[in-house]
């Protein structure tokens, strides 16, 4: 995420977004940042430099909430869940879902960008990302 630890996915993309995207090292982090470890229900996580949810829930080692908002209409909810599977495995779930705008442009940069390209591709890099980590195969 901007300005943070990053999303463990396709770099190179969020870099596009901005030159100071990433919180150090340019890159997504490799590494369990001290300083980034104190999110709290309220905070802003951006996507891009002025593209921001907002942290509605978090319960720590359950769930985070994320939702963007436009006015009072909730345009975006992101959840991010652990499910136990057993002692020894836990899943992480993620669901994305969006608000269709009636906007014919933004139905089509939609269709052709944000589902393939954000959550089709980039959200499943960022998961195997997130699984390297947690298993610390990190190179």
């Amino acid at each position: 995420m901007y300005q943070r630890a990053g999303w463990y996915n396709l770099d190179f993309i969020n870099r596009l977004a901005a030159k100071d995207y990433f919180y150090e090292n340019n890159q997504s982090a490799e590494r369990i940042i001290p300083e980034l470890q104190d999110l709290e229900i309220g905070d802003a996580i951006y996507i891009l430099p002025d593209n921001g949810m907002v942290v509605t829930e978090l319960v720590e080692e359950e769930h985070l909430l994320l939702i963007q908002s436009e006015d009072t209409q909730i345009i975006l909810v992101w959840t991010f869940m652990l499910l136990e599977v057993d002692n020894d495995t836990t899943r992480l779930c993620v669901r994305w879902t969006s608000e269709e705008s009636d906007d014919v442009v933004s139905k089509i940069m939609d269709i052709i960008i944000t589902e393939p390209g954000g959550i089709g591709i980039q959200q499943w890099q960022m998961l195997k990302g997130i699984k390297k980590r947690a298993e610390n195969e990190v190179e």
